[in-house]
């Protein structure tokens, strides 16, 4: 590798490394022959007071120069990152902004890293706040900057750091270069007095700022009257002045060309070329257009470029000469030339030389190449029209912008090429496919491309890869019978080496599994998908993997091994600074409903509460199951609003997330258990015969195995439900109708953790029709079942009537030898007995709204900041359970469900 490139590989090390370019971070170093400008540096200053300093001007106005003077005469931490049109993707933006803000400190950012490396793209706000959250750590002021942040047209992006300027930590400040004002919410922030801005006015020279550069850049001696027109004429321009500098070189009567002189934007491109360009020797001349395509210059790939050998001195003229050529390190290997130069040099190539761009574009692709800086090399081969060039060099670098969610990149690169190079590419049509397919693009769409890629594959070259992504589009459809089979012959087609597609398709695997209840083969492949994950460095999916081994525990009835997986999944999800990441929020929903089933509400919300809030970071459609487990609890307590606000909220997010059916299905059952619960009969009565069950009550057969289904185990769970919905009417003789085969289905499976519902259910059932000793021994193998893995709601949700077969079993002598034969301990009928006669607590609905503590007042203005719980402990001294519990008395007197909407309602009710 060159000596003269740089990079820079930031995450930590069992992470997908980023190759970056150092010289982007780098703060140029202040221009020969500086003028001192004292009130813009005061002006500088004074931006530390406000959360942003904009400064907004044409290209040639100084922008960069004032930054850099200002950078090195403070003393304040800062980060710069110098923009270009590559960075208009949101992954490798926030990529690169994370390795500026690792200049200040090297931990920065790296939480954030691991959920920007998910293959699902996470929401924006999830990546900023986990970045947000890291950056409260940094304990004195610093300055982010931004510059060239006119050359990024992402609305992704823009909102990004729009949420980043709402959500600013106190000691940070951010900088922004602009040639046009950014689409951020600057109106609000001057009303706010947040914002300091800098124009063309400001950075315009003053007539003693006009004498200071003519006496540094020159050793010419100009009349009064002369620097006065030349003021005039470049309106205070420094770009103007510049060139008029450089054209007065040699120039007997310089009154009479400052005369003659315009130095506005509409007649400087004239100036450049004729009194500049064309000064300069023809091979300089020549080397300045040539290397006009490039956005960075170093001596080797300058040598590439030109054809020449002589780069790095022709390099080192230009700086000395001053010639619009800015250093980008301290060992002057890489260079940028003035932006406005760039224009006029890459105009007047196009105008000129046309038929030589395409060779010089291919010539720079070759040496990024050559240099394993794949973007770049792509990007040029594109400028060249090189499209078969460019498709072989998107084919060898997408896999790894997929490791790192590079999806926007990706698909403009595709998107770019000609629809029949892409359609001839089975590899590149298959990726594109999933590109689309991560873009919310149809689902149809999505489906087309891939049968055109499959139709496209002649030869089974591809055939792993096409097979594996035709079982993602077959999970997003619900189908997941047809996706295990895709997922089962893609693992038996793709080489061992290939441990990135493996570790997504055995995860797929063990989900698709999962879902259709065959439990030995989900541990299989999710234990192997585990196993991939970690050894690739990809912790999300591992942690994912985890807690889906913990579902499938659920589902046997083994409590304790699901928590011990779930603890498991916690104690992956943490950081190299030892920081929960965002992912951890899928175990502690888990534990969450655990720890309710177990009777431990307390427990149970403080662990679903910090599960939705780490979740809504990574997924929001991950946090509808603690949503949906926070309803039960509150529903049990009495507080039906509540539950009902709880309900609605897993309602509105599983409508959002249409990608599959499940959310959906899960949510309405989990409303109709609660209308059940309370009576509602017309309601949950709507409920059945909205999903069509109203059908199978009045049939004959009970379909089990319904192919409509996205699920067979979601089926039997909603039939499970119906159940239970039947009960709760008195529907008793529908509801044993329906129980039967459901047992047999999930013996026949082992899905342990459902037959213990499914007895309970039958016992109240027979209770109902008055046969006690048939529901007794229902309910005797349900305990037996229950008791060793501790579960205590099951029972206790199903209201009076268990309690009182309860009561009549513990009474029946006939019934003694049977608890002694299935090992049912005198204890656990007390404890569930017990468990009844806890009162429900008053509804929130029904309290009052109290005035907050100044304790509460003081942990929720912490809460604003980002802190976490932990972190909010360590600044006042408290423990964290004292942290939760001031966090839960404030959501209580809010009525909010979570820290995000606690700040919200202090905020609209003036509190904040």
């Amino acid at each position: 590798m060159s000596a003269d490139l740089e990079k820079s590989d930031f995450t930590d090390s069992t992470a997908q490394q980023y190759s970056l370019l150092t010289t982007k971070l780098y703060v140029p170093p202040p221009r020969p022959n500086l003028v001192s400008r004292p009130r813009l540096m005061a002006r500088l200053k004074a931006g530390l007071s406000n959360k942003l300093v904009l400064v907004s001007a044409p290209a040639g106005s100084g922008k960069t120069t004032m930054l850099s003077d200002w950078f090195h005469q403070s003393d304040l931490p800062r980060a710069w990152l110098s923009l270009d049109p590559g960075d208009d993707d949101p992954v490798r933006f926030l990529t690169y902004v994370i390795a500026a803000l690792q200049t200040i400190e090297s931990g920065i950012g790296k939480s954030a890293l691991s959920v920007l490396q998910s293959p699902k793209p996470p929401l924006p706000e999830t990546v900023v706040t986990t970045l947000i959250n890291d950056l409260t750590t940094i304990s004195r002021d610093f300055v982010l900057i931004l510059d060239d942040y006119y050359l990024l047209d992402s609305p992704q992006i823009h909102h990004m750091v729009e949420f980043l300027l709402d959500h600013l930590p106190a000691r940070m400040h951010l900088v922004i270069t602009t040639r046009a004002d950014p689409p951020l919410p600057l109106a609000r922030m001057r009303a706010h007095d947040q914002l300091i801005e800098i124009r063309a006015a400001d950075l315009s020279f003053t007539a003693e700022e006009t004498l200071s550069f003519i006496q540094k850049a020159t050793d010419l001696q100009l009349a009064p009257d002369d620097i006065r027109k030349l003021l005039t004429r470049t309106e205070g321009w420094i770009a103007g002045l510049q060139l008029a500098v450089l054209s007065m070189q040699g120039r007997p009567d310089i009154s009479a060309f400052i005369n003659s002189f315009t130095g506005d934007e509409r007649h400087i491109a004239d100036y450049l070329i004729e009194e500049v360009l064309h000064q300069q020797p023809e091979s300089v001349e020549t080397f300045l257009l040539h290397t006009s395509i490039l956005e960075r210059l170093s001596a080797s790939l300058c040598d590439a470029v030109t054809g020449q050998d002589n780069s790095q001195r022709i390099l080192t003229d230009l700086e000395r000469a001053n010639l619009f050529i800015i250093p980008l390190d301290d060992d002057r290997h890489w260079y940028r030339y003035h932006h406005l130069f760039t224009d006029l040099l890459r105009q007047h190539l196009k105008q000129t030389q046309s038929d030589l761009l395409p060779t010089l574009h291919r010539r720079a692709s070759a040496w990024y190449k050559q240099h394993d800086l794949m973007p770049e090399a792509i990007d040029h081969a594109l400028s060249a029209k090189e499209y078969e060039l460019a498709a072989d060099l998107i084919e060898q670098a997408m896999e790894a912008m997929f490791m790192r969610s590079e999806i926007a990149t990706f698909h403009h690169w595709v998107e770019t090429l000609p629809e029949d190079i892409v359609s001839s590419r089975p590899a590149l049509g298959v990726y594109h496919a999933v590109g689309m397919l991560l873009r919310s693009h149809p689902l149809d769409e999505v489906q087309a491309q891939v049968l055109a890629a499959g139709e496209a594959d002649t030869t089974g070259s591809v055939s792993g890869e096409l097979i594996a992504f035709r079982a993602l589009t077959a999970a997003y459809r619900g189908d997941t019978k047809k996706s295990a089979e895709l997922c089962h012959q893609a693992l038996e087609t793709l080489p061992e080496e290939r441990t990135f597609i493996r570790s997504f398709v055995a995860g797929t695997l063990g989900l698709a599994y999962l879902y259709s209840g065959d439990l030995k083969a989900a541990t299989e492949n999710l234990n192997e998908a585990a196993r991939i994950c970690k050894q690739v460095g990809n912790l999300v999916n591992a942690v994912l993997a985890l807690c889906h081994l913990a579902e499938v525990a659920m589902l046997r009835g083994q409590l304790n091994k699901a928590e011990a997986l779930y603890r498991q999944a916690l104690e992956l999800a943490v950081d190299d600074r030892g920081r929960t990441m965002p992912i951890a929020g899928m175990a502690l929903i888990g534990l969450g409903g655990l720890l309710r089933e177990r009777n431990d509400p307390e427990a149970a919300i403080s662990h679903l509460e910090e599960g939705i809030e780490l979740t809504q970071k990574w997924s929001e459609a991950g946090a509808i199951g603690g949503y949906l487990r926070l309803a039960f609890i509150k529903q049990v307590r009495g507080d039906t609003k509540g539950a009902d606000e709880e309900i609605q909220e897993a309602k509105r997010i599983a409508i959002q997330f249409d990608a599959m059916e499940v959310d959906d299905i899960m949510v309405a059952m989990a409303q109709a258990r609660l209308w059940a619960w309370r009576g509602d009969e017309e309601a949950a009565t709507n409920w059945i015969t909205s999903r069509g069950l109203d059908e199978i009550l009045a049939s004959e057969r009970l379909d089990i195995e319904n192919e409509g289904m996205p699920s067979h185990i979601i089926r039997t769970l909603e039939l499970v439900s119906l159940a239970q919905v039947c009960i709760a009417l008195d529907r008793s003789t529908e509801a044993l109708t329906l129980l039967e085969p459901l047992l047999t289905k999930a013996e026949t499976a082992g899905w342990s953790g459902v037959i213990i519902e499914i007895l309970a259910l039958r016992a109240l059932g027979l209770q109902a029709q008055g046969d006690n000793t048939r529901a007794g021994d229902s309910l005797l193998r349900a305990l037996s079942l229950a008791e060793p893995e501790g579960y205590i709601r099951t029972f206790v949700d199903q209201g009076e009537p268990m309690a009182a077969l309860l009561k009549k079993v513990q009474k029946a002598r006939h019934w003694e030898q049977a608890e002694a034969e299935l090992h049912i301990s005198p204890g656990y009928i007390k404890k569930l007995l017990l468990a009844f006669k806890v009162a429900a607590l008053p509804s929130t609905s029904e309290v009052p709204t109290e005035a907050l503590s100044d304790r509460e007042l003081e942990v929720l203005k912490l809460i604003e900041t980002g802190l976490s719980n932990s972190d909010i402990a360590t600044i006042l001294f408290i423990s964290l359970d004292t942290v939760k519990s001031h966090t839960r008395n404030i959501n209580s007197k809010l009525h909010v469900h979570s820290r995000t909407q606690a700040v919200a309602k202090a905020r609209e009710l003036g509190i904040l």
